[in-house]
């Protein structure tokens, strides 16, 4: 924390900083929680040029190359912050800096204001009116669901996006039934 307050980095780098370093803690409290995270994601920085230029035309494209502009310039921010040595025991290379970014982009949350990954919570997949959830006053997460019955997939609302902001920030364009009038054709 007083390392991304002093190079003010923002919240997300941040965070994607500290999981950098819990990726390499071989005794981290979250070692296990890391571990089942996917070793890549299906957003922007993580798509061949051939995907992104499918999107030219559209704002989403010139998202999607900000997107990618923006995780390489970050990564050279952090590194260069952080020095060769830190930089070195964090094996922090743009791979693991892309895959960092990857997992807080489609997997936080905002909790009292901080943002968060929250093991099992993160891990919700979407779908419409499938359950809410909230941090109770303890400090334990409420995930409300609807109608699961035993073995079903529990899932939770990502809330109301644009089919471009599913799609640059999540990976997924939800079906059309899923949103009452939404456009997945036309991701502007």
């Amino acid at each position: 924390a007083a390392f991304a307050r002093t190079h003010n980095l923002d919240a997300t780098l941040a965070l994607a900083l500290r999981l950098c370093a819990e990726a390499v803690a071989d005794d981290s409290f979250w070692i296990h929680y890391v571990r089942c995270l996917p070793s890549t994601y299906d957003v922007p920085t993580f798509w061949a040029w051939e995907d992104v230029a499918r999107l030219r035309g559209s704002a989403s494209f010139r998202r999607a190359c900000m997107s990618r502009c923006a995780a390489a310039r970050s990564f050279v921010l952090v590194s260069r912050s952080l020095g060769e040595e830190a930089s070195s025991a964090l094996s922090l290379d743009y791979e693991r800096w892309r895959w960092a970014l990857g997992a807080v982009q489609t997997r936080q949350n905002s909790l009292g204001g901080a943002l968060a990954l929250v093991p099992l919570w993160d891990m919700c997949n979407h779908g419409e009116d499938a359950g809410a959830s909230r941090l109770a006053e303890d400090g334990s997460l409420v995930l409300m669901t609807t109608g699961v019955a035993g073995g079903e997939e529990v899932r939770m609302d990502y809330g109301d996006r644009s089919a471009a902001n599913f799609l640059l920030h999540s990976g997924f364009v939800p079906p059309p039934s899923l949103r009452e009038g939404a456009d997945t054709a036309t991701v502007d």
